[in-house]
């Protein structure tokens, strides 16, 4: 062998000693040794330590935990699609570990020469929870390592909904609680298995005035019925508790330097998580929502605002909304850290396109371009169709065109 050779022989020998040591180090948990299948099957999340008496009764606590394990059959279907929605989204279609996120995380990680995404999924958030938490806090490799096992490991020992119920009772929902359970007691006051009447009306009134400004008095009138509107308190904290649960997600309101003196409207607009949440809370069929145009474009509108987040979210963006005073609203204003902004109108309707892009434009006159700087695009979202630029410079943008 000449030189060359032993050199390469020497490079892929060290590889494969490399790869063996580091496959029987994650295979071993880092050499401390993995949980058995029958441990991951058994664990259950503490509810803290608890003094019994001869016949079982509960005589008090030596350590306390705000949780109540439920099982997942008392957790309403819509709060579990909210939470796949909001955290893993391919959580039934992955095994444990999303490839497809590691992949574009890495990418921008290793462009950014630094950590700044993450692509932790249900299962290994779980994991980390459960079977981690004594190695502590933070991000390393070995720790990375460890869980990515570990995640594929529970796949194999449990079924998804035997992990999505492990993580809705593991999860920390503010305020001292942990799980849904605790979560919708403190706030409620009652199981998450027992929404009042009032509670699902509310539901539906946000599902009725999705992607609006709708204020809390008249979901308060909406969710109340003929014995009269709820407190406009409980419905604040209603909903309050629904973006706790990531059931609700608010689009706040951007803020720009005008030239003119225009007063700006600070309030949200209230969006699901996902719209077919919405969908599902009026139990909306096929036939009504075309015979309700309007509805099914602010739904429309609400899952452009999803799909737009998340892209967003990808590049340290956030997704506003503007409306003034004189009646002039803009759907969506995506504005990055660096202060560059790009401006949205989303219409279900395409005759409407040359309406939207003489908004944006009216809108775009208004902003101090020396302050906030000219907008890197203007465009009007629509539900087919081709992508093409108006005479104007206002980009036409079927949403599956949509990208980060």
């Amino acid at each position: 062998m000449n030189r060359r050779q032993r050199i390469f022989a020497a490079v892929v020998i060290a590889l494969l000693l490399l790869s063996g040591v580091t496959t029987l180090w994650m295979a071993t948990c880092g050499l401390a040794g993995c949980p058995s299948d029958e441990q991951l099957r058994s664990f259950r999340p503490s509810e803290g330590s608890r003094v019994l008496d001869r016949s079982g009764a509960s005589l008090g606590r030596l350590s306390y935990v705000r949780r109540i394990n439920a099982p997942l059959s008392k957790v309403p279907r819509h709060v579990r699609a909210a939470f796949i929605a909001a955290e893993d989204r391919r959580f039934f279609y992955h095994g444990g570990v999303d490839w497809r996120s590691a992949g574009r995380a890495l990418a921008r990680n290793l462009a950014a020469l630094e950590v700044r995404e993450g692509f932790s999924t249900i299962t290994m958030q779980v994991v980390r929870s459960a079977f981690l938490a004594q190695l502590g806090p933070g991000r390393t490799m070995s720790r990375k390592l460890i869980e990515i096992e570990l995640a594929r490991r529970l796949e194999r020992a449990l079924t998804k909904q035997e992990i999505l119920e492990l993580y809705l009772n593991l999860i920390y929902l503010g305020n001292g609680t942990w799980g849904v359970e605790a979560a919708s007691r403190d706030l409620f006051g009652k199981s998450v298995s027992k929404l009042s009447v009032g509670e699902a009306a509310l539901l539906a009134g946000l599902a009725r005035n999705v992607a609006t400004h709708v204020a809390a008095t008249t979901l308060a009138a909406d969710a109340g019925g003929p014995d009269g509107p709820l407190d406009d308190d409980t419905v604040r904290e209603y909903l309050d508790v629904l973006e706790r649960l990531m059931v609700v997600e608010n689009q706040p309101a951007w803020s720009p330097h005008l030239r003119s003196r225009r007063r700006l409207r600070q309030a949200p607009k209230r969006h699901f998580v996902d719209p077919s949440l919405a969908v599902a809370a009026l139990r909306a069929t096929p036939e009504r929502l075309l015979a309700d145009l309007n509805l099914l474009g602010f739904l429309f509108e609400s899952l452009v605002i999803r799909d737009l987040r998340v892209y967003a979210q990808a590049a340290d963006a956030d997704v506003l909304q503007y409306r003034d005073s004189k009646g002039l609203e803009v759907d969506a204003i995506v504005e990055g850290l660096d202060g560059r902004w790009a401006a949205f109108e989303v219409k279900l309707d395409q005759a409407r396109v040359d309406e939207a892009a003489e908004s944006l434009l009216r809108f775009a006159g208004q902003v101090d371009t020396k302050r906030c700087g000219e907008p890197a695009a203007l465009g009007v979202i629509v539900p087919y169709g081709y992508g093409f630029t108006l005479e104007s410079g206002v980009q036409v943008i079927p949403i599956d065109a949509l990208g980060p």
